[in-house]
């Protein structure tokens, strides 16, 4: 039954698997590009492309660096979600302390049943956990 299903759908799988791997590549050059043009717009001012003019100050370039470390790092953030892998790996790992809690010291759901159907549930109850955690993000790193 398992091997009809993975040869019927396997075509399926490969299909949307190059396709997400592909599309992940595209967004993360492009934003990377994006991070990268926008932290030099801080320092196109500073380069005197109008002539010489006035002197390029120090504080003028401190500005045009600390402008350019927030648009890198704030790419980065929306690229990579480190706010949100925080949150729901915290979620998960709290989730799955919970379960180990109720498993070890026999509460409910866990109370009421046979040592093995407790341990079935239990295994059941932390898989669909790490299912719902690699779902948030595609199970991708």
């Amino acid at each position: 039954m398992v091997d009809e299903y993975r040869s019927r759908h396997s075509d399926q799988f490969e299909f949307y698997d190059k396709k997400a791997a592909k599309y992940k590549r595209i967004f993360h050059w492009s934003s990377l590009t994006i991070i990268i043009l926008g932290a030099f717009t801080a320092f196109i001012p500073t380069l005197g492309l109008d002539g010489p003019a006035e002197p390029i100050g120090l504080t003028e370039t401190i500005l045009a660096g600390i402008g350019a470390i927030i648009v890198v790092l704030k790419g980065a953030e929306r690229i990579w979600l480190p706010d949100e892998k925080w949150i729901t790996y915290r979620k998960s790992a709290e989730s799955l302390r919970r379960e180990s809690h109720d498993f070890i010291e026999n509460q409910p759901p866990f109370k009421e049943l046979s040592e093995d159907d407790a341990f079935s549930l239990f295994v059941e109850r932390c898989s669909r956990v790490l299912v719902e955690e690699h779902t948030k993000f595609g199970g991708t790193e």
